[in-house]
C-alpha cells in the first residue's frame, strides 16, 4: 500500500490506515509515533494543538489506525476542556468523563492524539485567531473549529470532530481545503461536547477524505438517552446511483459572490449536468434572515445564558465572555419568541424545497479564503462588489442549514488565483447524511480529490 508523506499520519488517509493495520503492515504504535512526529515538526508554529494525547491503545475496532483529533470544547478524561482554560488556574481541573463521542471514539479503536484549538466567544464563526492556515498561511484558518481542521490539513492526525453553531465546521474545513459535515441536529450526540448554543449547535467530523469522514459519522452517530436532543433515526439512507435534481439557491450562490468562487460553483454545476444529473437554479427567500435570527438574535442569547452558568467564576475575569453575557440580556423574551418563530418558517421552506430538489448546492464562502493579517473579527472586505464584515462573509452562506436543522457538507473543488481552497457546500434532507457524503464522494472524485496535506514550511 502506498505511504505518502502528502497524507495523514503513517502516509495513510485514515481509511488506508485501518487497511494497513489490518493487513499488518504497520502497527498501530508505528502510525501513532508517526503523528508525534508531525506535531514536533509543526507544532507550535501551526497553533492547532492545545494538548498532546499520550496513545491508548484500546480494544480492536472499525477505525483501529485511525488517528484522530477533538476540538478542545469537548470533554477529553484527563484533559482540560476549553471551559476550563477560561476558569482561574486554582479552579481549572481537567475532565473525569469523556464525552458520548468521544467514548464511542475509544471503543471503535480510534487512536486519540490530541485537543485541538478554538477561539474566544467572542469570534463564534468567525476565525481562530492563534491557528495557521497551513494551506495558506496568509489567510484565516476559519473558525471555531480552526484547530481541527488546521490539524487535518496539515496531516498531523486522519481526522478530527469539530461542533457547528453557525459554521464553525464547514468555515475552516473551507478555508483549510479539506472535508466537514455539519451533521443533521440530533444525529450526534452533544452530551459533554461543551456546545455554546441549545438549539441550533451540532458535533460533526472533519477529514482530508469523504470516506474518512463517512467512517467517523459511523462510529459518533446514534442515540444517546443522556442527551435531550438526540433523535432516533432507523436507518441510513444512501444514494444508489439514481440521477438526482440539484437546486441552487441564487439568494445564496448570486448575491454578493467573488468572481472565483461564481466560476468554481459553475464548474461543479455542468460536471453534475455531465454525469446526468439535473441543477437548477431556485429561491429560498427567508435564507436571506438567516443571519439577523442566527448570530444577531438566537446565538447572542443561548451562548450567553450558557457561559453565565458555565463559567459563574470567571464573570469578572475575561472580557469577551463578560460581554456575551451582557449582550444576551439586551434580547427581549419577545424579540426572542419571534425569532424562534421565524425560524420554524425557515425550516418549512426548506423542506419544502427536499419536494422538488433531492440536494441543494452552494458555495462554502462567498469570497475566497480572507486574508488573515487583521485580527478585527469586524474588519471588512470586498466581497463581490459590496462590502461586509469578515466574519459576516465566512458565515452567511453556512448560518442557514444550522437554523433549518439539515446536514450540510463541504468540500475543496478548485483553487483561486493565489493558490488558497475554493469549497462548495451540499446541502440534504434530514438525516440523509450518509447519502449526502456518497454525493460528495462523487464531486470529489470528479475535481481530483481527495487533496493532499500539507508539509511544514522550512
Amino acid at each position: 500500500m502506498t505511504r505518502d508523506r502528502r497524507r495523514g499520519p503513517g502516509g495513510f488517509y485514515g481509511h488506508e490506515a485501518i487497511a494497513a493495520v489490518r493487513a499488518a503492515t504497520v502497527t498501530v504504535g508505528d502510525v501513532y509515533r508517526d503523528a508525534r512526529r508531525r506535531m514536533d515538526d509543526w507544532e507550535p508554529a501551526l497553533g492547532a494543538i492545545t494538548e498532546v494525547l499520550d496513545q491508548q491503545v484500546g480494544s480492536d475496532g472499525p477505525l483501529a489506525g485511525m488517528m484522530v483529533g477533538i476540538k478542545n470544547q469537548m470533554n477529553v478524561a484527563g484533559c482540560r476542556n476549553w471551559w476550563s482554560l477560561q476558569e482561574p488556574e486554582d479552579r481549572a481541573e481537567p475532565e473525569k468523563e469523556d464525552s458520548t463521542v468521544v467514548r464511542r471514539l475509544r471503543a471503535s479503536g480510534a487512536t486519540l492524539t490530541c485537543t485541538t484549538s478554538a477561539p474566544f466567544i467572542g469570534a463564534p464563526g468567525g476565525v481562530t485567531p492563534q491557528t495557521l492556515n497551513p494551506r495558506a498561511p496568509d489567510r484565516v484558518s476559519g473558525g471555531s473549529s480552526g484547530g481541527s481542521a488546521a490539524a487535518v490539513a496539515a496531516g498531523l492526525v486522519h481526522g478530527a470532530l469539530g461542533s457547528d453553531s453557525g459554521g464553525s465546521i464547514r468555515i475552516p474545513a473551507a478555508c483549510c481545503g479539506v472535508v466537514g459535515l455539519q451533521t443533521t441536529r440530533g444525529l450526534v450526540p452533544l452530551t459533554g461536547t461543551g456546545g455554546l448554543t441549545h438549539s441550533i449547535g451540532n458535533v460533526g467530523p472533519i477529514a482530508a477524505t469523504t470516506e474518512d469522514v463517512r467512517l467517523l459519522l459511523d462510529v459518533v452517530a446514534g442515540f444517546d438517552g443522556a442527551d435531550p436532543y438526540s433523535r432516533e433515526t432507523g436507518s441510513a439512507s444512501r444514494w444508489e446511483g439514481e440521477r438526482l435534481k440539484f437546486g441552487i439557491p441564487t439568494e445564496l450562490a448570486q448575491e454578493n459572490v467573488d468572481t472565483e468562487v461564481s466560476e468554481a460553483l459553475g464548474g461543479v454545476a455542468e460536471r453534475l449536468r455531465d454525469l446526468g444529473h439535473d441543477v437548477d437554479e431556485m429561491s429560498l427567500p427567508m435564507v436571506r434572515e438567516a443571519m439577523e435570527l442566527g448570530p444577531g438574535i438566537i446565538g447572542v442569547v443561548e451562548s450567553g445564558a450558557i457561559i453565565e452558568d458555565r463559567l459563574s467564576s470567571s464573570r469578572g475575569g475575561d472580557p469577551h465572555l463578560l460581554d456575551a453575557v451582557r449582550k444576551s440580556k439586551q434580547v427581549s423574551g419577545l424579540t426572542l419568541a419571534r425569532a424562534y418563530h421565524r425560524v420554524a418558517q425557515m425550516r418549512a421552506e426548506a423542506l419544502m424545497a427536499f419536494n422538488r430538489y433531492d440536494l441543494l448546492l452552494t458555495p462554502t464562502l462567498p469570497s475566497r479564503v480572507p486574508d488573515g493579517a487583521d485580527s478585527d473579527i469586524e474588519v471588512e472586505i470586498e466581497v463581490g462588489g459590496g462590502i461586509e464584515t469578515r466574519t459576516s462573509a465566512l458565515t452567511r452562506l453556512v448560518n442557514p442549514w444550522n437554523l433549518a436543522a439539515l446536514p450540510a457538507g463541504s468540500l475543496p473543488v478548485a483553487e483561486d488565483s493565489g493558490g488558497a481552497p475554493i469549497s462548495m457546500q451540499i446541502v440534504g434532507p434530514p438525516f440523509s447524511d450518509w447519502k449526502l457524503l456518497d454525493v460528495m464522494a462523487l464531486v470529489e472524485e470528479s475535481f481530483g480529490g481527495p487533496w493532499a496535506t500539507v508539509a511544514p514550511a522550512g
